[in-house]
């Protein structure tokens, strides 16, 4: 009840605050056919890299997929994201690869969990360090984010070295508080610390995710710089990297489908900060989901045709 208090909340501010925001209505009247083909082209690069992900997740831990069928389970996936509440996209795809490829649930989730390590080092790191940068004017809002960005990669990085040790202290702490939310985070947490060993302890898979993540947040990037141009805003290249790096981050905040108006929240916090104002924000985030929506959307639809059309059925395997 509570979560979904949480989503209703936050969707009637974000449909409030864009019925009453003119500009925000004008920007995003402007967008065209133009706007949607090219940023299809950043839509699919990022729908491409996560693919590969899947894929070499899928070969490595058990039975090999080819790459058309990796990008139409991430595409569905990626679909039933913006439609299903609290990453619903994931289960989706967890109970696929179970089914066709024997990937046991444990398997996927410490990996899942494991790449999101590698994606908080990244994106947590560029944005914190490009907080510093002399074009940022600080208050409080930026502090918080600026502290929390840290303590991210803080934790991934004590992952990575063996002589941090702030993933054990974390969860000794977490675990002491008590209560049934908590012991979840707990859960969590563990799970992200063995999904980080199995990852690490492969370095052809380690390199390949890191790889992954660096495509994926240059896809973004490219994306909102794009749209930025498209909606007629001046934003620096230290603005767009930061909006892109903390985007990446917001999937961690899974209150709503998709992330939705919670992402635009977090981006306002300090959008004013980096030289962007709330109105402009929020229609390249808007507009940025536009895109995806539709361009995962037909891909889904053209790669689940092919499918139907090459009438393949793959085997149950069995999970060992």
């Amino acid at each position: 009840m509570i979560r979904v208090a949480i989503v209703v909340i936050v969707l009637g501010l974000l449909i409030r605050a864009v019925v009453r925001d003119d500009e925000l209505r004008n920007q995003l009247a402007t967008l065209s056919g133009r706007t949607f083909l090219i940023g299809s082209v950043f839509a699919v690069l990022q729908m491409l890299s996560l693919a590969y992900f899947l894929k070499v997740v899928v070969d490595n831990l058990a039975n090999r997929i080819d790459m058309p069928t990796s990008l139409h389970t991430t595409a569905v996936s990626t679909l039933a994201n913006y439609f299903l509440p609290f990453r619903g996209g994931a289960g989706v795809r967890a109970v696929y690869l179970k089914r066709y490829h024997g990937l046991s649930y444990e398997k996927f989730v410490v990996t899942l969990y494991g790449n999101y390590i590698i994606l908080i080092l990244v994106n947590a790191t560029i944005a914190a360090t490009l907080l510093l940068a002399p074009s940022v004017e600080w208050n409080t809002s930026v502090a918080i984010v600026f502290i929390t960005l840290v303590a991210m990669a803080s934790l991934a990085i004590s992952l990575i070295s063996p002589r941090l040790r702030l993933d054990e202290l974390l969860v000794f702490l977490v675990e002491r508080v008590g209560g049934r939310f908590v012991a979840a985070s707990a859960t969590r947490i563990r799970n992200v610390i063995e999904g980080w060993k199995t990852i690490a302890g492969d370095l052809g898979l380690l390199r390949r995710m890191i790889a992954v993540v660096i495509v994926n947040f240059f896809a973004r990037l490219g994306m909102f710089a794009f749209l930025f141009a498209e909606l007629g805003v001046d934003a620096s290249i230290e603005a767009v990297v930061i909006i892109a790096a903390v985007t990446n981050l917001t999937i961690f905040v899974a209150l709503t489908p998709g992330a939705l108006g919670i992402r635009e929240a977090v981006l306002t916090v300090f959008s004013v900060s980096v030289g962007v104002s709330e109105s402009n924000v929020l229609a390249a985030s808007l507009a940025e989901r536009a895109v995806t929506l539709v361009t995962v959307g037909l891909l889904a639809a053209v790669l689940s045709l092919w499918r139907l059309a090459a009438d393949r059925e793959l085997p149950v395997a069995v999970d060992s």
